[in-house]
């Protein structure tokens, strides 16, 4: 299953946009003030039928769709790009070209600046595979860019489902995957395995997460290469280090038991939830199980900020609410979550963390502190620009750069 990712520039005359959420504004909002094609019409994959106009373009249901209106479907998406595809391709018997523009919303929706995405390539370069514009990931990465850029090599970028050669793969000086456990990496990964290239995950860090970044030779997630290490070399320094990023990260923060069980919630497609945890099938799973367990506590739950369903759970005894996640943290009596960073910020304040599924923190041989203080460790600090040979030899597989 191959998309091609294009700049908005050179989007095609006639062309079907699905999706309605926010990456649809923003892209729409793109397009003002431009000669460039605007979209035939918006389609909602969450509603059978619809007759009406959003930003003043013709809306239609999934099951209005009609191949003569275009065969250039542009993902109004980047977070749910697999699901949209599945969506269509299970509901339309027709062949139709994928499109993605995350770059380009990327660009306008956080003011930045986007990574070299051009198609023949002149120099040496490292290839860096992402989903577009989750993250301004200039932002993370703009100090390793730069450094890049003074070792003479170009950091490149590529969407993991649009195709990519055997020789593109191989010539390059490095490949970094950007998270890389969503499904849409699954096929590139298999291609890189088969040609038996090596390759370096990057991934957005803790304390503040904007403010951090790290890479690992192994994955992200549970798939760390932390996972595999003793952490036998964590040190006092370390905790030293992480003792202040306590006191700077929850400053002001003191912190009352207030008795209740705080609860943080996940995204559906969250690759933690899907991966590594058996509440497959949604939150609403996860909090009946919850709910169940502490049928005698006092449950305080928080949705994900990008939880598209968060206004649809029901709950028995347990409270919903959208107070501070640092101020629930602390004011707990303890924590209880599937693998997620803020689990990683009450286990750096101190709080008792109680992890279901597959994490980290349920390290087989180091406590839970010392896990957090390997993760200070291996991150950067997105104003960081000293890459040493010692940190990349560590935590990257970039043995062509240095």
């Amino acid at each position: 299953m191959y998309l091609t990712s294009i700049s908005i520039n050179d989007l095609p005359d006639s062309y079907v946009l699905v999706g309605t959420g926010g990456f649809t504004e923003c892209f729409l909002k793109l397009l003002e003030n431009t000669t460039l094609p605007r979209p035939h019409v918006i389609l909602d994959l969450n509603t059978p039928h619809r007759h009406d106009k959003q930003y003043g373009v013709s809306v239609l249901g999934f099951e209005q769709f009609d191949s003569n209106l275009s065969k250039n479907i542009v993902l109004g998406s980047d977070v749910y790009q697999i699901q949209l595809i599945d969506k269509f391709n299970a509901h339309f018997n027709t062949l139709v070209s994928f499109i993605d523009v995350s770059n380009d919303v990327q660009v306008f929706n956080n003011k930045t600046h986007c990574f070299n995405h051009e198609r023949k390539i002149t120099s040496d370069y490292a290839l860096f595979f992402s989903v577009g514009s989750k993250f301004p990931l200039t932002k993370w990465l703009g100090n390793f860019y730069q450094w890049l850029n003074i070792q003479g090599v170009h950091l490149v970028s590529r969407h993991p489902m649009e195709y990519v050669s055997e020789e593109e793969l191989k010539s390059a000086k490095a490949i970094i995957l950007w998270n890389g456990e969503t499904p849409h990496f699954l096929s590139l990964k298999s291609k890189i395995s088969s040609l038996g290239l090596l390759v370096t995950y990057s991934e957005c860090g803790h304390f503040p997460q904007h403010e951090n970044y790290y890479f690992d030779k192994r994955g992200v997630n549970y798939n760390s290469q932390l996972l595999n290490d003793d952490l036998s070399w964590v040190d006092k320094h370390d905790y030293k280090v992480m003792k202040t990023v306590r006191e700077h990260f929850f400053k002001g923060y003191k912190g009352n038991n207030e008795d209740y069980v705080f609860v943080p919630l996940q995204i559906e497609s969250d690759s933690n939830l899907q991966n590594y945890s058996r509440f497959k099938s949604g939150m609403q799973e996860f909090i009946d199980f919850i709910e169940k367990l502490y049928p005698q506590k006092k449950l305080i739950f928080k949705a994900h900020p990008r939880d598209m369903y968060k206004n649809k759970y029901r709950f028995n005894h347990g409270t919903l609410s959208n107070l501070d996640t640092k101020e629930l943290i602390v004011n707990s009596s303890f924590v209880h979550g599937i693998n997620s960073g803020v689990l990683f910020e009450a286990v750096l304040f101190g709080k008792k963390v109680i992890v279901e599924g597959e994490c980290l923190l349920n390290h087989k041989s180091a406590t839970m502190e010392d896990v957090v203080a390997a993760m200070l460790s291996r991150q950067k600090n997105i104003k960081d620009a000293r890459f040493t040979a010692e940190y990349l030899d560590r935590f990257t597989n970039f043995t062509e750069i240095r």
